[in-house]
């Protein structure tokens, strides 16, 4: 996890999602205990429910964070085009991949795609597929983007587990391909 403040409320929200991820790589995310991500963190229990109510808060303000990283990264993409943004989502990813594996060893990667299709079709990342839907309705377009975020979502975790064999280029190549059917 990257050392970066930005996005917690305070440090000890940033070392109980390190202790819990640390926690992720020695055993399984249903084995561990508030008590547990507390003693690695090195912070009163007390603390923990000042910060969070549950693991799986946790996880999601992480998920929250990196969300904002990845958006703070599309912005500085020159190239607006679907290409670009696909290879923006793949790069940022794909320095990442550990976290997506602890999510899928843990049976935790699924339970996420809800979340993180609804976050990333309200963003501007899809305004490249606006050409694509141009004779769908509002509704049809909104369907359009929820489809193709989970199909993203979907693709980083086929990446992942063949260990990224296809370059971050080739998969925004592939997505492209599949999304403009060509």
């Amino acid at each position: 996890m990257k050392s970066n403040s930005r996005g917690y409320k305070n440090l000890s929200q940033e070392y109980i999602t390190k202790a819990l991820l640390a926690l992720m790589e020695e055993k399984a995310y249903d084995e561990i205990s508030i008590t547990e991500i507390t003693k690695k963190a090195q912070l009163a229990r007390r603390t923990f429910y000042l910060n969070f109510s549950s693991k799986q808060e946790i996880l999601d303000g992480y998920l929250e964070v990196l969300f904002m990283d990845f958006m703070d990264s599309l912005r500085q993409t020159k190239e607006a085009d679907l290409y670009h943004k696909a290879l923006a989502y793949f790069n940022f990813w794909e320095s990442r991949r550990r976290f997506v594996l602890l999510l899928e060893k843990n049976q935790l990667f699924e339970g996420l795609i809800k979340k993180y299709t609804e976050k990333l079709a309200d963003q501007q990342y899809f305004n490249s597929f606006k050409d694509l839907g141009k004779d769908l309705s509002e509704k049809e377009l909104e369907i359009l983007i929820l489809f193709n975020a989970a199909g993203l979502w979907k693709m980083l975790e086929y990446w992942a587990l063949t260990n990224n064999q296809e370059s971050a280029e080739d998969m925004a190549r592939i997505f492209c391909k599949i999304v403009r059917n060509e």
